[in-house]
């Protein structure tokens, strides 16, 4: 096994491998944490797993499977429209949080959409639905004692604007007047003070490590973390996500890759997921990227993803 346990970092690895991990993130100037392990074996390998770090979006795999289990023993029902209107759902850069006209979808539809395209606005309407206490309590059953998601998205944001010194969310991009996207908003505040708001703080707001992530997926692959219909179901979710710049850059067909991204404020950017080899072995990971600046150097960062991912790949494969 290379590299355990949350105390370990870059220089706690004696081997090539864990250096030639840690080296991956340096040459982009990033932190990184990496866990994977080979379905079905105690073949794992891991830099700083257990370390807290920022969940960003990976979170949504579990409000996904709190909701399609919820669904599935007739708890909630995943066919009941609802409806998103413009002056309540949740800002985002994609989907139906981009939308100006109030839209209608069913809510098992929400789930898909939360997951393919990390749509924000689905997210809070499916975890108002489920509820943030049957999350938690999902993932904690499963193993994963170290995730906890503090609230809704919508909280977040407006969080973010209060340490920026703002009302809400709103009222900071109200005061960038002009500027396109989210980042170019952002960079236009003082860089300094956006490196203190809480959204970037593992202790003071959604969290999660490597390892759990990890956890998670080889219960979902397994069949353990919900009915064989759930995991299922998530699995082909996870398997239409539309980022494909992170581990799915690292290999080519017939490899198979299912996963969920997540990326904060232009300095957290992380990919969770499950790579499948044609011959049905698989490979999950979770790689969890801390940038040193903001903004800077997200294609390289996306690149050192998809190379430790096929690192970590080919080492594990390599002990079957």
């Amino acid at each position: 096994m290379v590299a355990a346990g949350a105390d370990d970092g870059p220089r706690g690895l004696d081997s090539d491998f864990g250096a030639a991990l840690a080296a991956s993130f340096e040459t982009v100037r990033c932190t990184g944490r990496v866990a994977a392990t080979l379905i079905g074996t105690d073949h794992s390998v891991r830099l700083g797993g257990a370390d807290p770090v920022v969940a960003a979006s990976v979170f949504k795999v579990a409000v996904a499977l709190a909701a399609l289990e919820a669904g599935e023993d007739g708890r909630i029902d995943l066919s009941a429209p609802v409806t998103l209107s413009p002056d309540q759902r949740t800002p985002g850069p994609t989907g139906f949080s981009t939308f100006d006209h109030a839209v209608t979808a069913a809510l098992g539809d929400l789930v898909a959409v939360m997951l393919s395209i990390s749509d924000n606005a689905a997210t809070d309407a499916v975890l108002g639905v489920v509820g943030l206490e049957a999350v938690n309590d999902l993932v904690h059953a499963l193993g994963c004692r170290d995730t906890l998601i503090v609230g809704d998205l919508r909280s977040m944001l407006d969080g973010i604007g209060d340490d920026m010194g703002f009302r809400s969310w709103d009222e900071l991009v109200a005061a960038q007047e002009g500027a396109l996207g989210e980042a170019a908003r952002v960079q236009g505040t003082d860089l300094e003070r956006l490196r203190l708001v809480g959204a970037l703080d593992a202790d003071r707001t959604t969290r999660t490590t490597a390892d759990d992530m990890v956890r998670l997926l080889v219960a979902i692959w397994e069949d353990r973390a919900g009915s064989p219909a759930t995991c299922a179901r998530l699995r082909s979710m996870l398997g239409a996500q539309v980022n494909r710049d992170r581990l799915a850059r690292g290999f080519d067909r017939p490899v198979a890759v299912a996963a969920k991204s997540g990326s904060m404020l232009g300095v957290v950017r992380n990919e969770v997921g499950v790579v499948g080899l044609s011959d049905g072995v698989c490979v999950a990971l979770a790689v969890m990227t801390t940038a040193e600046t903001p903004y800077v150097g997200e294609r390289a960062i996306n690149g050192a993803i998809a190379d430790v991912a096929r690192m970590v790949v080919a080492e594990l494969l390599g002990r079957r």
